[in-house]
């Protein structure tokens, strides 16, 4: 070994830490790593930390978690949480200016050739941001968001609920009221199989056990939301795959030749049609929910309806559904592709404003990647996820 140097990572921007030499006999003014040759007795860890804090006037009590040798180099990688953690205060006989770096930047003309050469086998071990792997996430889940709520609209068959709906539309006056309640009492009555049951419009009271069990007892029709969510698993399987190929350490990631390497999205197209049928059924509890307490608290017909729309028609829902699944099926993804690749262990990327038990998982990063013990579970821990797996190779002690 002939000399080291640390490429220092701020989790917080993604950067990495390059200083510029000052001019003299034996340098040049570019831009590299800190770092530089051994001393007698020195191992290479000893030599990249002695050489990195002469250079920067830091101290650095991170630990690498990978590296790489080349031609008696050796590169460490070491992460710190923020960019302002580091007091830096350059030696300005070695250094005249030290400067944060976006990896994508690194290949400037003013930085060394050596590092440039190097760039292709360094970026790989940086840390992902969370961004890297949402790159088109947000215009799927918007593509997607209008197409869910018009299969969960559809899952409830409109046979059960258009009495209800067509009494509120013929709330205007006393009369029409009368007759819509008489036809809304007609239609249930031949969905139950029961004798007309009287609703009473002034008093706000339908037919509500009769309502509630023809909800409950008629099918759900699956067939259009199941394939929606199909649809939202193979697009998010693409970016998925996309994503992990870019983060697999090297430019020649295997594009799954391993054997069995596709089956998890096949699992997941397996599974739609039983993911299709919990959203319906949550769904149409909850529709049996707002009709059941209707009558409870006392509103009329024409608000209850109002309130049965709303559900049926619920974006937000829709768009945690999209969301939800999007990242079910993208997790698969960056498994199945870290997995081919032999990628040793994976880290949890939370995103800017993860919750608790995401957090929980990043701190227990890395976990190997053929048996990650998230101690919440895999992506998605919860709707609405938008966390994400990273490779890392932690093979330099």
């Amino acid at each position: 070994m002939k000399a080291a140097g640390i490429a220092v990572q701020a989790l917080d921007t993604g950067r990495v830490l390059l200083v510029r030499r000052t001019p003299g006999e034996d340098s040049s003014a570019v831009w590299e790593l800190p770092g530089g040759r051994a001393e007698a007795g020195e191992s290479a860890w000893e030599t990249a930390l002695r050489e990195w804090s002469e250079e920067t006037g830091a101290v650095l009590t991170e630990p690498a978690r990978g590296g790489f040798s080349r031609d008696g180099y050796e590169c460490f990688v070491v992460d710190v949480p923020r960019e302002s953690d580091l007091d830096l205060a350059p030696d300005r006989h070695e250094v005249s200016e030290a400067r944060w770096w976006a990896p994508e930047d690194m290949d400037a003309s003013d930085v060394r050739d050596d590092l440039v050469e190097e760039l292709s086998t360094l970026r790989p071990l940086l840390k992902s941001e969370w961004s890297d792997f949402h790159e088109r996430t947000d215009d799927a889940v918007d593509a997607f968001t209008p197409r869910v709520e018009d299969a969960m609209a559809s899952a409830v068959p409109a046979k059960v609920l258009a009495p209800l709906l067509g009494l509120a539309k013929g709330r205007q006056s006393p009369q029409s009221r009368n007759q819509a309640s008489t036809a809304y009492a007609s239609q249930l009555a031949a969905l139950t199989g029961t004798a007309g049951a009287a609703v009473g419009v002034a008093g706000a009271t339908v037919a509500i056990s009769g309502l509630i069990a023809a909800l409950l007892a008629v099918p759900l029709v699956l067939g259009p939301l199941a394939a929606v969510i199909v649809g939202i698993y193979v697009e998010a399987w693409r970016n998925g795959h996309r994503g992990a190929v870019a983060a697999v350490r090297g430019s020649k990631a295997v594009q799954f030749a391993a054997d069995g390497a596709l089956l998890p999205l096949q699992r997941l197209r397996a599974d739609a049609p039983a993911v299709a049928r919990g959203i319906a059924e949550d769904m149409r509890r909850r529709i049996a929910d707002a009709i059941a307490h209707a009558k409870a608290r006392g509103i009329d017909v024409e608000e209850l309806a109002a309130e049965v729309y709303a559900i049926i028609h619920d974006e937000r829902r829709a768009r945690m559904v999209a969301e939800t699944e999007y990242a079910r099926a993208q997790n698969a993804a960056h498994m199945a592709v870290y997995r081919a690749n032999g990628v040793p262990m994976v880290a949890w990327l939370a995103e800017p404003t993860a919750c608790r038990l995401c957090k929980e998982n990043e701190a227990v990063s890395p976990q190997p990647t053929n048996d990650p013990q998230w101690p919440n579970g895999p992506i998605p821990v919860h709707p609405h996820e938008r966390c994400a797996v990273a490779p890392s190779y932690p093979d330099v002690a």
